[in-house]
């Protein structure tokens, strides 16, 4: 069986995060520490995608960060926890066009980088070194929504997907 890890196949890495609110300092300090502590022995293409409603909050943090990483703001309203959260994958697919990364993740903005990594661990097929879990979806009047399977199955969303927090 092939493993599909090559650079070729997942030469660019996407990390999204939602901040809005009192997670716009969060999620800066959570950028901050993986910039600090992730190692990229390929120069992967590695973009961080943040949805916000405040786009500027983060204009200076390109300038704070590895030039290999590039930082991509996408506007939403102001969403209050658990809003943010639990709207997270239909934001994603409102912005699909924008994420044509290889291997998307996604990050709590309150989520610190605290010991080094290299990027190459989170890579698929490299199964022995790191457990991802799949989330659930949430039930919202009774009604499962949101259910992993679902979106990245879509035809238009086919990509492969790490969700944490």
């Amino acid at each position: 069986m092939r493993t599909r890890n090559s650079t070729k196949e997942y030469g660019s890495v996407a990390f999204l995060f939602i901040a809005t609110g009192s997670y716009l300092n969060l999620c800066k300090k959570a950028i901050i520490s993986l910039d600090k502590n992730m190692i990229n022995p390929k120069r992967r293409k590695i973009r961080i995608h943040i949805f916000t409603n405040n786009p500027s909050f983060f204009s200076s943090l390109q300038r704070l960060i590895n030039e290999d990483i590039k930082i991509i703001t996408h506007k939403i309203k102001n969403l209050k926890w658990p809003e943010a959260t639990l709207l997270r994958f239909q934001i994603f697919c409102e912005f699909q066009k924008a994420i044509s990364e290889n291997l998307i993740i996604y990050l709590d903005s309150d989520m610190l980088s605290i010991s080094k990594f290299s990027i190459e661990t989170l890579m698929p097929g490299n199964h022995n070194r790191i457990l991802f879990t799949p989330h659930p979806g949430y039930f919202l009047h009774g009604k499962l929504i949101n259910k992993v399977k679902l979106i990245l199955g879509q035809k238009r969303f086919r990509k492969s997907c790490i969700v944490t927090g």
